[in-house]
């Protein structure tokens, strides 16, 4: 079956296509691993974001993404095959954009329905070029709420084309929290951290005596920084802990203003036992903080200071004490607003395969790796040529994370030939899975057919399930365990009933695989939309004698019909 392709462009279609209705849009897997939290959809990303919000809500879960990175069309040119130039006068409240309007028509949901699939502490982070930076922008201030915005990274590409008045080497990285209050801070490793750390180690381990060390790890910290290996900052951590040899650099405890706020009292130096000089404006410190901090069981002597608990102080008490901060709490630093990485992203695709303006993978790694968590779910739903899921299986094999990939692109050619096969030779495990887009009539029994002839596809797309627990008993097809979930997922086909005792057979088929696999939630998805359908109605009392806690029936195509007007109303609004 071949993906159907919606077009919501300009604004006025997506509005007649709401309010018409007539239509449902479902994914199904056509292959890859069936377990698998990795998907490559193909199809329009409005309409399959819309089918996968549904679809996870039928299913009683919210669908939810911790990261959104997308490279839409830049409305400069074409590109691929598809439309990038969206010209024309959008509706009344967006006559500021001029001729730019049908674009930001074109974005307006997409950004919109991205924003809800964020988590509370989700980002999203869209590429875009000076073309419509500036209006893309102000959308998306509208949707997110200008409070909500993290900033906008310049993307130095290092090279670009030469114009007639200025050569454009740039692009941007606009960068929305879905509430900036929840968001965790990105940031970056630094640059040359793990050499120094490497070098103090060894030094260590050869047993260099201290003063040794000393002088040849600051001798070799200045020829690195003479390299650029090592940055200014970075050169700062050029001290030696005399018994560790851990790598710290002394901080400055001066308060950099409103002096009548701060704590006053001075430190005692705890050699000579005398008050040390004050900090000018008093300490930076809260009197909470700076006592614990100069707690100290151990005073440890170096060449030129002593340090005391986390306090550095000078051979004696005239010297104004300092913080001690170790370079191995400290190996990253905020994400830069400017990302010097050069272009060339067609380097990074496998023998075989062409893409003509394929991001550079160590642009998205950078990105990606930016948001804290290594169990993100990241999705792109302008997949393209598959940068972004690239990008993330490199990265789980560099710092052993389990982050998941959701890639979304509408071309079958760009699908088919270019990400799908790029990302069977990138993940050498093909831990992933392929799906496509169905889209249905509402009414009549094509929907109700659709699904039960590819229950198994549909119900993958939004369970993580086990096959060897699979069991058919009568009218229940009992079609997997999902273990995320500890929820044991069936469907029932009432075609497929001979017996008088159908439900007691199909009853005791569920209450067996419940034990089993030691499941805590069933839900049960009905074809039959009247009340002649057993389970319809059924509560978690008919699984007595069993630790099931739950039991959930799902009127199909009711419910999803349901799911889907609400997706769709939410995002015409």
């Amino acid at each position: 079956m071949g993906a159907t392709v919606l077009k919501f462009t300009p604004r006025e279609s997506l509005n007649d296509f709401v309010k018409e209705k007539t239509k449902v849009s479902l994914i199904r897997r056509t292959g890859g691993r069936k377990s698998s939290s990795n998907m490559a959809i193909h199809g329009e990303n409005l309409a399959a974001l819309a089918a996968l919000k549904a679809g996870f809500g039928t299913a009683k879960e919210n669908f939810k993404v911790d990261l959104i990175v997308i490279d839409p069309p830049y409305n400069v040119g074409g590109n691929q095959g598809y439309k990038n130039i969206w010209k024309g006068h959008s509706e009344k409240e967006r006559d500021w954009a001029g001729d730019h309007g049908s674009f930001l028509d074109f974005m307006e949901p997409r950004i919109k329905i991205g924003r809800q699939l964020l988590t509370e502490d989700g980002v999203m982070m869209v590429n875009i070029c000076d073309g419509e930076y500036c209006r893309l922008k102000i959308l998306m201030d509208q949707v997110f709420g200008e409070q909500n915005c993290i900033g906008t990274i310049i993307w130095n590409k290092n090279q670009g084309a030469n114009g007639s008045k200025l050569s454009i080497t740039h692009e941007y990285i606009l960068i929305y929290a879905k509430d900036a209050t929840k968001v965790p801070g990105l940031k970056k490793e630094k640059a040359g951290a793990s050499i120094i750390l490497e070098k103090a180690k060894e030094l260590k381990e050869k047993k260099v005596p201290y003063e040794q060390a000393q002088k040849e790890f600051r001798k070799w910290m200045n020829e690195k920084f003479k390299k650029g290996e090592i940055s200014s900052g970075e050169k700062n951590y050029s001290f030696l802990n005399p018994d560790t040899y851990e790598v710290f650099r002394p901080v400055s405890l001066r308060a950099q203003d409103k002096p009548e706020t701060r704590y006053q009292v001075p430190l005692k130096h705890p050699l000579t036992k005398k008050a040390c000089t004050m900090p000018k404006n008093g300490w930076s410190l809260s009197e909470k903080t700076l006592k614990e901090r100069s707690q100290y069981s151990k005073v440890i002597h170096g060449s030129s200071f002593i340090i005391a608990g986390k306090i550095v102080y000078g051979l004696n008490h005239s010297n104004v004490p300092q913080l001690y901060r170790a370079l191995e709490t400290s190996t990253e630093q905020s994400l830069s607003s400017v990302l010097n990485i050069t272009y060339g992203g067609d380097k990074d695709l496998p023998d075989g395969i062409k893409f003509s303006t394929p991001k550079p993978v160590a642009l998205i790694k950078e990105l990606i790796k930016s948001y804290p968590k290594k169990d993100c779910r990241v999705l792109d739903y302008f997949g393209g040529s598959g940068t972004t899921a690239h990008a993330v299986v490199e990265l789980n094999k560099e710092d052993g994370g389990n982050r998941s990939w959701i890639l979304i692109e509408e071309m079958g050619s760009t699908y088919n030939k270019v990400l799908v096969p790029r990302m069977e030779k990138v993940d050498s495990s093909k831990d992933f899975a392929t799906y496509e887009l169905e889209t249905v009539p509402v009414g009549g029994k094509e929907l109700l057919k659709k699904f039960n002839d590819y229950s198994f596809d549909f119900l993958t797309s939004y369970h993580v399930l086990d096959e060897k627990d699979s069991i058919h008993a009568e009218g229940l097809n009992i079609v997997g365990y999902d273990k995320s979930k500890n929820q044991l997922v069936a469907i029932a086909i009432p075609s497929e009933r001979k017996a008088k005792n159908f439900f007691v057979e199909e009853l005791a088929a569920i209450k067996q695989t419940i034990k089993k696999v030691n499941a805590k939630s069933v839900i049960i998805y009905t074809l039959h939309g009247d009340s002649e359908e057993p389970w319809k109605g059924v509560d978690k009392s008919v699984l007595s004698g069993t630790q099931c806690k739950s039991l959930a029936t799902i009127g199909v195509p009711d419910e999803l019909v349901k799911e889907w007007n609400e997706v769709l109303e939410a995002m015409a609004a």
